[in-house]
């Protein structure tokens, strides 16, 4: 009896930990609706990590002209910023991450990323993540199926 406790417990243990709580992903569809509703977007080019710069770049100017395609481009005035290291660098400011992460808290963010390791792109409420290694975020799918 006490034994099957014990393994009911650890069961309940086992299930919890895999439950980590985060933002929920959303289909494209409804990312879509809320970028449409959003009054503000940024486009954050993460090049730490990346071996160059050209892949991450170059997605981030794409994802800025599908905006302009689709009628939402006012809506990333000043809003684009790219991480070099420790420094975040806007228009022609620079700055540090944590100041950024805190300019772009209210505005529905795309964030492109290198990771050699994962290609993917992810949709949240209010991001889309898309990271991968240099020839994923050099297609920049993101950029044709908004």
């Amino acid at each position: 009896m006490i034994k099957n406790i014990f393994l009911l417990i650890l069961l309940f243990l086992a299930a919890g930990c895999t439950y980590l709580p985060g933002e929920q992903q959303i289909s494209l569809s409804d990312f879509r609706n809320e970028l449409n509703s959003s009054k503000s977007i940024a486009i954050v080019m993460d090049t730490r990590n990346a071996p160059s710069q050209g892949a991450v770049m170059q997605c981030g100017v794409n994802i800025a002209g599908r905006l302009g395609a689709i009628g939402l481009y006012d809506r990333l005035s000043n809003q684009t910023f790219v991480y070099e290291g420790e420094q975040c660098n806007y228009g022609t400011a620079n700055s540090s991450i944590s100041e950024c992460e805190s300019l772009i808290s209210n505005s529905t963010v795309f964030r492109i990323q290198y990771n050699p390791a994962k290609n993917s792109t992810s949709f949240y409420k209010s991001k889309a993540v898309m990271e991968g290694d240099s020839n994923f975020l050099a297609d920049c799918s993101i950029s044709k199926i908004l």
